[in-house]
């Protein structure tokens, strides 16, 4: 058995049979005039008969002669592309530079389209992953300020130009000296060099502890327990 066909549908029916072989438009008029036929006819019908456009691939035209040609629900007099459902007022611009006016407010591509970027920007400083040092965070990449003289250890290279210090071309000379254990002794322009810069016990004239594998003066030797 035939499934049962809905109001809408039989009202379309009626409809288009009667504009046949002379438009494709169906008009809410012609709608109109086949609910009042089937009522007319005694068709028991008890459904709804609030009218909405279930065909967005059909020109709707209602009785006021505004067309609706892509069916978003609004006429062609408020939709700046009345051929695309997805672009009418009040739609959402899409993320990406597209061209096209979404909103019809008369601004293409408004809004933060950097993210469109073919190569990802996971940070969102506008240096993408293929020349960003680091593209986990946004306060590094090409262009940031050189770190300076003598900056501490584990500085990262926040202008991602390979060097962690000065910018090379500038005519800077830095007299650094890094002591990480506060032992006296470091690296640069100071007493060393220590040969274990983590541990204050461990320096050049440092006491040394014979036969523990430990070399404290860093003589390049542990010394020897007299018997």
């Amino acid at each position: 058995m035939a499934a049962r066909k809905s109001l809408w549908e039989r009202l379309l029916l009626i409809a288009r049979a009667g504009t046949a072989g002379t438009s494709r438009k169906v008009t809410m008029g012609a709608v109109t005039t086949a609910l009042g036929l089937v009522v007319s006819l005694g068709s028991g019908c008890s459904e709804s008969t609030t009218i909405v456009n279930p065909f967005p691939d059909m020109t709707v035209v209602n009785d006021m002669g505004q067309v609706d040609e892509d069916g978003d629900g609004w006429t062609v007099d408020e939709d700046c592309d009345d051929t695309d459902p997805n672009v009418h007022p009040g739609a959402s611009e899409t993320e990406c530079p597209d061209g096209i006016d979404n909103d019809c407010d008369a601004v293409i591509d408004e809004g933060d389209i950097g993210v469109c970027n073919p190569v990802p920007d996971a940070d969102m400083d506008g240096y993408p992953a293929d020349v960003d040092c680091d593209d986990g965070d946004p306060n590094i990449h090409p262009g940031m300020p050189a770190e300076g003289c003598c900056p501490e250890r584990g500085t990262p290279d926040q202008n991602c130009d390979g060097v962690v210090g000065p910018d090379p071309e500038e005519p800077i000379a830095c007299n650094c000296f890094y002591d990480e254990d506060g032992d006296g002794y470091g690296e640069g322009f100071g007493p060393g060099p220590d040969c274990d810069d983590t541990d204050p016990t461990i320096h050049p004239g440092a006491d040394e502890v014979c036969g523990d594998g430990v070399d404290q003066d860093c003589d390049g030797e542990d010394a020897a327990c007299e018997l």
